[in-house]
């Protein structure tokens, strides 16, 4: 008995943190270099038992050709140190994932995202021993400029079903920053108040039921009042 509770003390390696290669690329996929990307690693169920030892944040920056790396990493923890973080864990109710976990982040220039696959965060769990993953920085800050508040009114007299879609940016843009989504159920209209810059374009598209969304369309936001109306025609076809 005494020699299996030794043995059960003794600590054995595990790898906390794979090799992990990751690319970063904007909304058109053209490489973005100088961007900081963040690797985290955690054993959900070790890091309460044995704390930093079990978990692993690192940094790293892209080159020319938005590229970076990470080396794998090893711990060690003893069997019995696995058995009592289950267990702790059971018993507290914080369960969160009972191994280990992974994912990269990469943020920077006004930029920020996630490997994402299947519009879910990829997320490592122990499989691969390698991993290599593109993550999409796409823009969370609008242009230089004085920031104001602007508001618009989105009006629907004739109270169709429609889905109105507001982001900052130029219509032909593909990696804007998503405003807001509003589904007008018969609604007589809806008001958008946010702040933006001096200078920055705003579109919107419509969505009909039943139909295909129309093209992103350009709003005049350079007005000194920022106070914009957009009437919502009853049918679908050609705006503005």
């Amino acid at each position: 008995m005494g020699t299996l509770l030794a043995a059960a003390c003794v600590p054995f390696p595990y790898v906390l943190c794979p090799a992990w290669e990751v690319t970063v690329v904007d909304g058109r996929h053209r490489a973005l270099a100088g961007m900081d990307v963040q690797r985290h690693c955690r054993h959900y169920a070790l890091v309460n038992v044995i704390g930093g030892a079990a978990q692993c944040h690192e940094e790293r920056r892209t080159d020319g050709s938005g590229r970076t790396a990470f080396a794998e990493v090893r711990r060690s923890a003893s069997l019995m140190a696995r058995v009592l973080g289950i267990l702790n864990m059971l018993r507290t109710g914080a369960y969160t994932g009972l191994g280990r976990h992974g994912y990269v982040w990469a943020s920077g220039n006004g930029r920020e995202g996630s490997a994402i696959k299947d519009d879910r965060v990829i997320d490592w769990r122990g499989g691969a021993a390698r991993m290599r993953t593109t993550v999409v920085a796409r823009r969370t800050e609008s242009s230089a400029g004085e920031e104001l508040l602007f508001r618009v009114e989105f009006s629907n007299p004739a109270r169709v079903d429609v889905e109105v879609e507001l982001r900052l940016g130029e219509p032909s843009c593909d990696e804007c920053l998503m405003l807001s989504r509003k589904s007008l159920n018969g609604e007589a209209g809806w008001i958008f108040s946010a702040r933006a810059r001096t200078g920055d374009s705003l579109c919107y598209r419509l969505h009909y039921a039943g139909a295909e969304a129309t093209g992103w369309q350009r709003l005049d936001a350079r007005t000194s009042s920022r106070n914009l109306s957009v009437p919502i025609p009853a049918k679908v076809g050609p705006i503005g």
